[in-house]
């Protein structure tokens, strides 16, 4: 069984002042991290780089636009602070949502109706969320058709969508739910490191 390498950050534990001083990122790195507004923003697009930078490095995108680099497909996701970064041999989407209170007003859009009848939570729905987002980014071409007529289930096991076979793993994380989703025959088995990350100390 093939395995999935899920890195995970927490950039709330991060001083906004310590961005410029993370490994591996060039002056184009901090400039693009540094026109976010918000300090999570700018805190989640600095991990979000360092992670490409340190473990990929340079890298092309395939016909469907899907990043790679010598054979190695990766995928990045944020939500409330937490960046989650999967690397894999084939195409791999994740996707990563904080729990919260759900906007009813998106219910139908996102639901269909089988969806609809499992959904007892807050929790129920995002799983249904994060599956669906996981998916569309394996498949790297984007959001083609309505979110409710994107497959989510099962949230763990294989699925078909547009004449491919996917396979789809949940995980919950505290009040984060990741989904992450592989375009294979075959299942995977996920890795999570929690990543350390040295801050450089400029010395004056």
């Amino acid at each position: 069984m093939n395995e999935i390498i899920l890195l995970v950050y927490d950039t709330n534990k991060m001083s906004i002042d310590s961005l410029g001083n993370l490994p591996y990122l060039n002056n184009e790195d901090i400039e693009e991290f540094s026109r976010f507004k918000t300090d999570t923003g700018k805190k989640e697009k600095a991990v979000s780089a360092y992670f490409k930078r340190k473990y990929i490095g340079t890298y092309s995108l395939d016909k469907n636009k899907k990043p790679i680099a010598d054979g190695i497909y990766f995928n990045i996701s944020h939500s409330n602070g937490v960046v989650v970064f999967a690397k894999y041999i084939k195409p791999v989407g994740v996707d990563i949502e904080h729990i919260k209170r759900k906007n009813e007003d998106i219910r139908d859009f996102v639901l269909s109706d089988v969806e609809k009848e499992q959904v007892k939570s807050d929790e129920d729905f995002f799983n249904i969320w994060v599956s669906k987002e996981s998916l569309i980014k394996c498949i790297g071409t984007g959001l083609k058709r309505d979110v409710n007529t994107i497959p989510s289930i099962p949230l763990n096991g294989k699925k078909e969508y547009e004449g491919k076979t996917f396979y789809s793993h949940i995980i919950k994380m505290n009040d984060y739910v990741v989904s992450l989703t592989i375009e294979d025959t075959l299942d995977f088995k996920i890795s999570i490191i929690i990543e350390d990350i040295k801050i450089w100390r400029i010395m004056h």
